[in-house]
C-alpha cells in the first residue's frame, strides 16, 4: 500500500476538516338552496382509538380462535432452543385459565425432553389475528427470579415479503429478564439477517414489573412506535431510525424497504416465558419454580379515521404523549455499494481514484468449444456474446492478474444470508442452438479447484428475451464446496470476480454485470491506492466540490463559503513565495468569543470515497503565525452519515515554523 504522500498543500493557522467517506354548521335557516355549491368536506383526520380485538381470558381454556399454542424446542420454526439458547421446552400443560386470568407457568424437572431442564408456555396469534398499526396493550404481572424471561411482543407475520427475522421486524412491548433489580424494557429488532441484525431498546426501572399487575402498551403507526407503562409514555423510536434490506426475488435482487419498513406490514402478538437464554442467563435459585406470568387481558385498538392505513389520527386518545420523550436514536439506513463491471463494455474498478483497476475477459475455450465476442445491440450498446458447443467459461479478471477481496458479504461455510449479489442481464437464444435442459453455472474461485458456485437452469430464462438475474453471494460462497476436489472459496482472494460456464450447447448474450452489496455499516471490494490523492495543491482538488467553507457558533448561516464575510473565521489563498509551499490557505480566527473551523467539503449530494487509502496517511503542513492564548490546533474528518473522527489534537504548535503532520488513516 502506498501512503498518501505530501501532496496536500500547506496550511497556516488552519483548523482542517475534510468531509470524506473513509467513503360546516347550521344557523337554523330552512330555505331551499339557491344554486351554486360547496366542496365536499375533507377527510376526517382525528378520531379516537376503537377496540378491534381482545381476549379477556374469561373462559376455562385457551381460545384457539385467538391463539396458537407453540410447542417444543423451536426446531419446528428452524430455531433450536428458540434461537436464544433457551433452557425450556414449551408444552400446552404450562398454560392455564382461571378467574379471568391467563397463567403461563415455568416449572423445573418435568420436561418430556431430557435435553431440557424446564418447561413453560408460549402462545401467538399468527394466522388468527395479524394486523398493521394500532395500540396494543396488556395487563401483566411477571415473576421475580434470575433466569426468568417473560415477554409480551409482536413479530412480523408469515408469509412476509421481507423474508426472515429480523428483516420482517419485531416489536418487544415488554420483556423482563432481570439479573439483579427487576426492570422491563421495550425494543425493536430490524435490519438484516444475523449477524447484520439491528436493535434499539430502552430499559424502564421506575416500575417494578414483579410487584403486581401493570399495563404495558405500544402505539404503532407509520411514523413511529411509542411505549407506555401504566399510561406513562417513556420511549419513542421514529421510522427514520429503522430500516431493512431484503432479497425480493431472483430478477430484482436485494432492495431496501421504504421509510417505515419493516414495521409497515402485518405483525402478530406473542406471550411467553422463557427460562434461561442469552439475556437472563441460567436460573440460580431453584426455589423460584414454579414461576407464574399472569395476564389479565390483551387488547388491540385501531384508528377509525385512517383510510390509507397509516395508523395516524388517534394519538393522545388513551394515553398522553409526553412531549419531552424525544427519539433517542439517530436516523439510519442501510449502507449500499455498487460496482459496475461490464455495462456495454468493461469499465474500470475504482475509476478516478488512486486505486483504479482495469478488468479483462479471461476465456477457457475447452478446446475450441466456446467462443466469446462483443455484440453490438440494437440500442447501440454492447454485450458479451457467448457461444458454446458444450463447456468452457468466461471470467472477469484483473488485467494485471491481481485478486479481489470482498468484505461485509460473509464467507464460505457461513450459511447465514448477507446482502451481497452478482447482478447481470442475460438473453438466451431459443431453438436448436441452445440446450434448454442445460445449466449456466455462475462461479467464484480463489484458484481452481477452490470454488463456490450456483447452477441456474437455462429453461428458467425466457428464450430470446432480456431478463435480469441476481445471484446471492452467500449462495455463491456456500454452493458446490468441494465439487472439484478443492477447498471452500476464499472471498478475500478471488482470482475472478465472476465466472460464467454453460454445461451444454448454448448461445447467449450477457450485459450489465455488477456487484452490489448492502450492510449496516460497510461492504464492498477492498481497494488499495497506488497514487496519492490530492486534497489541496495550490487549489482545492475539484473532487471536493464544495471547496473551502467556514463554520462558527454564532454565524447565520453557520456554514459559509464567503471567505471575507466578517465572521469569526476568515481565510484567503496567498502565495508564500517560499520554495515547496507556493499557494497556501491562510485562516484567521477572530476574538469575538465564538468557536469555529474551516473545512474542505465534498460533493453536495454525497461524499468522497477514500476506502482505498484505509492503510495510508493523511499528510499536511501547517504553520501558526500567532496564537496568543496557546490553543492546541485541532482537526477532524467527517462523513455524510453523522459519523467521523471527532476532534483530533495536534497540540500547541510552535510559531512561524512549518510542521508536517502525518496521521495514519487507520488511527482516524
Amino acid at each position: 500500500m502506498q501512503f498518501i504522500e505530501n501532496y496536500s498543500k500547506q496550511f497556516m493557522v488552519v483548523l482542517l476538516v475534510l468531509t470524506a467517506l473513509i467513503s360546516g354548521c347550521s344557523n337554523g335557516n330552512d330555505n331551499s338552496a339557491q344554486g351554486g355549491g360547496l366542496d365536499n368536506p375533507g377527510p376526517v383526520t382525528a378520531g379516537v382509538y376503537e377496540l378491534v380485538w381482545s381476549d379477556e381470558f374469561d373462559g376455562s381454556t385457551i381460545d384457539t380462535n385467538n391463539w396458537e399454542v407453540q410447542l417444543g424446542d423451536g426446531s419446528s420454526e428452524g430455531l433450536y432452543r428458540w434461537g436464544n439458547d433457551e433452557e425450556q421446552y414449551y408444552t400446552a400443560d404450562n398454560i392455564s385459565l382461571s378467574d379471568g386470568m391467563l397463567t403461563i407457568t415455568a416449572r423445573a424437572g418435568d420436561s418430556p425432553d431430557a435435553d431440557f431442564d424446564y418447561t413453560s408456555g408460549r402462545i401467538r396469534t399468527e394466522g388468527k389475528f395479524d394486523f398493521t398499526y394500532g395500540r396494543v396493550e396488556a395487563s401483566i404481572r411477571v415473576p421475580e427470579g434470575v433466569g426468568l424471561w417473560a415477554a409480551f411482543w409482536m413479530l412480523g407475520s408469515d408469509p412476509s415479503v421481507y423474508g426472515d427475522w429480523p428483516r420482517r421486524g419485531e416489536i418487544d412491548i415488554m420483556e423482563s429478564f432481570s439479573r439483579e433489580a427487576p426492570f422491563s424494557q421495550g425494543a425493536l429488532h430490524y435490519g438484516m439477517s444475523v449477524p447484520q441484525n439491528q436493535l434499539v431498546f430502552k430499559k424502564n426501572d421506575t416500575v417494578d414489573p414483579t410487584d403486581g399487575f401493570h399495563q404495558y402498551a405500544v402505539e404503532w403507526d407509520i411514523e413511529q412506535v411509542r411505549w407506555y407503562i401504566d399510561g406513562e409514555h417513556y420511549f419513542t423510536v421514529r421510522a427514520e431510525t429503522y430500516w431493512n434490506y431484503y432479497y425480493q426475488d431472483r430478477e430484482t435482487g436485494f432492495v431496501a424497504g421504504d421509510e417505515a419498513a419493516p414495521f409497515n406490514v402485518d405483525q402478530h402478538i406473542l406471550l411467553n416465558m422463557a427460562v434461561g437464554g442469552n439475556l437472563p442467563g441460567s436460573p440460580t435459585d431453584p426455589s423460584v419454580f414454579p414461576a407464574q406470568m399472569m395476564i389479565d387481558y390483551v387488547r388491540v385498538y385501531q384508528c377509525p379515521v385512517d383510510p390509507e392505513n397509516t395508523g395516524l389520527g388517534c394519538a393522545n386518545t388513551i394515553d398522553q404523549i409526553n412531549p419531552f420523550i424525544i427519539a433517542e436514536f439517530d436516523p439510519a439506513d442501510v449502507f449500499t455499494a455498487s460496482y459496475d463491471i461490464y455495462i456495454d463494455g468493461l469499465l474500470p474498478l475504482f475509476g478516478d481514484t488512486g486505486g483504479e483497476r482495469n478488468f479483462d475477459i479471461a476465456v477457457f475455450d475447452n478446446s475450441g468449444a466456446l467462443t466469446v465476442t462483443e455484440a453490438v445491440l440494437s440500442d447501440g450498446g454492447a454485450a458479451l456474446e457467448v457461444t458454446s458447443t458444450g463447456g468452457g467459461n468466461i471470467s472477469i479478471v484483473d488485467v494485471e492478474g491481481g485478486t479481489f477481496s470482498l468484505f461485509g458479504m460473509g464467507e464460505a461455510e457461513d450459511n447465514r444470508e448477507f446482502g451481497g449479489e452478482i447482478k447481470f442481464d442475460i438473453k438466451v437464444t431459443g431453438g436448436s442452438v441452445t440446450d434448454a435442459d442445460g445449466v449456466l453455472q455462475v462461479r467464484f474461485d480463489s484458484g481452481f479447484p477452490d470454488v463456490g458456485l450456483v447452477d441456474l437452469p437455462v429453461n428458467s430464462f425466457p428464450a430470446d428475451e432480456w431478463i435480469s438475474v441476481s445471484v446471492k453471494i452467500s449462495d455463491l460462497l456456500n454452493g458446490g464446496i468441494g465439487a472439484f476436489g478443492g477447498a471452500p472459496v476464499d472471498i478475500a482472494a478471488l482470482q475472478s470476480l465472476v465466472t460464467f460456464e454453460p454445461s451444454s450447447f448454448i448461445n447467449m448474450q450477457i450485459n450489465n454485470i455488477r456487484l452490489v452489496c448492502g450492510a449496516p455499516e460497510s461492504c464492498g471490494i477492498e481497494s488499495i491506492a497506488s497514487i496519492p490523492f490530492v486534497i489541496f495543491d495550490d487549489a482545492v482538488n475539484p473532487v471536493w466540490e464544495r471547496g473551502i467553507f467556514g463554520f462558527d457558533t454564532i454565524a447565520v448561516p453557520d456554514n459559509y463559503s464567503d471567505a471575507a464575510s466578517g465572521n469569526h473565521v476568515t481565510w484567503q489563498l496567498i502565495d508564500t513565495a517560499e520554495e515547496g509551499y507556493d499557494t497556501v490557505i491562510e485562516t484567521t480566527f477572530d476574538d469575538n468569543g465564538a468557536s469555529g473551523v474551516t473545512f474542505i467539503g465534498g460533493p453536495e449530494d454525497g461524499s468522497v470515497d477514500l476506502q482505498s487509502y484505509s492503510e495510508g496517511e493523511l499528510v499536511f503542513d501547517i504553520r501558526v503565525l500567532s496564537n496568543p492564548n496557546n490553543h492546541p490546533i485541532l482537526f477532524k474528518v467527517d462523513s455524510t452519515n453523522n459519523t467521523g473522527t471527532g476532534e483530533q489534537s495536534l497540540g500547541v504548535l510552535p510559531l512561524n515554523e512549518w510542521t508536517t503532520s502525518r496521521v495514519p488513516v487507520s488511527v482516524l
